[in-house]
């Protein structure tokens, strides 16, 4: 019996704590490919070959395996995603240069205006927050007198 927990705790299946097993479910196949415990010719776990340790490792290094292939997972989304964007620019330019001077002076004039009324919004708040600032410090200053 302590053979058989010995040797599922080394698959990472059994994790032994003193006398009471117990049972877990693995769900990443790739644990169970040999160890260096599985190669020695003692079955049971001793000090000298780290039974426990070398589960723990073998479990770490799955864990950034799946971490590694899920950046590249990530990686290879944002690829075809500004590999799309880079599309849609050129075929952005290639529609600027056959449209019409008349039309590009038009659309020009139109985004400066929608940038007129935002910057006429902002200069409004820049003139009220300095009003504002400017009466604080004639306050303070009067305190401080």
């Amino acid at each position: 019996m302590k053979k058989l927990i010995t040797i599922l705790s080394s698959f990472g299946l059994v994790i032994t704590t003193g006398t009471t097993a117990v049972a877990c479910k693995n769900n990443q196949p790739s644990s169970l490919k040999p160890t260096t415990e599985d190669q020695n010719t003692s079955l049971t776990s001793t000090p000298e070959n780290n039974g426990l340790e070398n589960t723990d490792s073998i479990q770490n290094k799955e864990e950034e395996l799946t971490k590694v292939r899920a950046q590249l997972a990530q990686l290879e989304d944002a690829e075809q995603k500004a590999k799309k964007i880079l599309g849609q620019i050129d075929e952005g330019n290639k529609k600027a240069n056959e449209t019409s001077e008349k039309e590009k002076i038009k659309n020009d004039v139109e985004k400066l205006n929608a940038q007129k009324l935002e910057v006429e919004n902002a200069l409004k708040k820049i003139k009220e927050i300095k009003q504002q600032l400017e009466s604080k410090l004639k306050t303070l200053e009067g305190k401080n007198n």
